[in-house]
């Protein structure tokens, strides 16, 4: 969806200009020569970017963002102004009242960047907004089978483990594990041949690679494996720490390693802050465990995900809980369901279950392949004394074309910083 921006200054010749900025961008827009204007507008359309002049006689760009910001919070501002007009940006900004600032003149580069950075924080702002609404509405529901399917869940993850390591051990004589390898060379001994004058075998260059193709597949596989049996056979749990404030760089780093598979299918990841009020605490976490397990999710909601859709990761904080999700649009599945409905929610951590064939396959950093990896995401969390759930909620935001949401949510205990 486009976004639609109410542009704001009272002089003539640089709303015109503004204005023909936003026709070459393609976004919608409204222009307003005062700050009373731009008021008026507000109230008889939806905008959801402010770019407003900062110095305007009667009602300036900081007194006219206040007014906005009272009848509408969602709304992204950003201020342009001259040089010598900084302190005022610097106030604006440090207060919270602007999102962004534009020095004039201003290169339409420039202002296409600070625009589509502006509208990620909207649909931000709107997804935190919508998952609050709805889960009060999904937790209420499922309040009285919660407790007895916890117990439930604790009594299956030994038997889950268990059923994971024996199918694992059969899934690297298959497919693409040792089978697909032996597959290959079967294929070289056949189709190989021995010259008589320098002794040396040859084969047909597309013969090797199929091999070697195999061989990386095969090794990959046994590596996922192997890691996977280490992790579900383990039950000593994490002691290590981290400051939330690192996590910032955490999911920064996961967002880069990530980032050649978004493109596959044109997808976007948009991470939100760490809220402030928990800078000063820190949660149980193994960096190398976690990043396996955010990276595995990650890529989980890629694959289920369609074409130019985003994904979101939020983190919450409730009572003296962290919460990390993993937001991205539900789908209809083979079975008529959309998402994760009630009844496969305890079935999609089982080993090798799909509730769709439909997913893109071919994400080099899978780590955990075969239909194994929610298992040890699972166990991860386990281990790290946290909560991890996968469900679908309603999606309210009449902009999205998926009316439902697939929801992974993942609870750690804030620990207290130690003085």
């Amino acid at each position: 969806m486009t976004p639609k921006v109410l542009v704001v200054d009272d002089n003539k010749d640089m709303l015109e200009v503004l204005g023909e900025m936003m026709l070459s961008l393609n976004y919608k827009y409204e222009l307003a020569k005062s700050g009373k204007e731009a008021l008026q507008k507000l109230r008889t359309s939806q905008f959801h970017i402010l770019l407003t002049d900062m110095i305007m006689p009667e009602m300036d760009g900081n007194e006219l963002i206040e007014e906005v910001i009272k009848e509408n919070s969602e709304i992204i501002c950003i201020v342009v102004s001259g040089i010598a007009d900084t302190n005022l940006i610097i106030s604006s900004l440090s207060s919270h009242k602007a999102f962004d600032f534009l020095i004039k003149p201003i290169e339409i580069g420039f202002l296409k960047s600070k625009l589509e950075k502006a509208y990620e924080i909207y649909k931000l702002r709107n997804k935190l907004k919508t998952i609050s609404e709805n889960e009060e509405i999904h937790f209420k529901e499922l309040l009285q089978v919660f407790e007895w399917k916890k117990e439930l869940q604790k009594t299956k993850i030994d038997s889950i483990a268990a059923k994971t390591i024996r199918q694992v051990n059969i899934g690297l004589f298959h497919g693409g594990g040792f089978g697909g390898l032996l597959s290959s060379l079967s294929l070289l001994v056949s189709k190989a041949n021995v010259n008589p004058d320098t002794k040396k075998v040859e084969i047909s260059e597309k013969a090797f690679q199929l091999m070697k193709e195999n061989y990386t597949s095969a090794k990959n596989l046994v590596n996922g494996f192997v890691k996977a049996q280490t992790i579900l056979m383990n039950d000593v749990l994490v002691k290590d720490q981290i400051e939330i404030f690192e996590l910032a760089k955490f999911f920064e780093t996961c967002k880069t390693k990530i980032k050649p598979m978004l493109n596959m299918k044109y997808q976007k990841l948009v991470v939100s802050s760490i809220p402030k009020s928990i800078l000063n605490a820190k949660i149980i976490f193994n960096r190398e465990l976690m990043e396996s397990a955010i990276l595995e999710l990650l890529i989980n909601a890629m694959k289920y995900s369609n074409n130019i859709e985003t994904i979101y990761l939020i983190v919450f904080v409730k009572e003296k809980i962290l919460e990390i999700k993993i937001i991205n649009p539900a789908h209809h599945n083979q079975d008529g369901t959309i998402g994760i409905s009630e009844e496969h929610q305890d079935k999609v951590f089982e080993p090798f279950y799909r509730i769709s064939t439909v997913s893109h396959e071919g994400y080099f950093l899978e780590e955990f392949g075969a239909g194994i990896g929610l298992s040890v995401v699972k166990k991860i969390i386990e281990l790290h004394k946290g909560e991890f759930r996968i469900f679908t909620i309603k999606n309210n935001n009449v902009q999205n074309k998926s009316e439902y949401d697939v929801s992974v949510s993942i609870r750690f205990p804030l620990l207290e910083i130690e003085n």
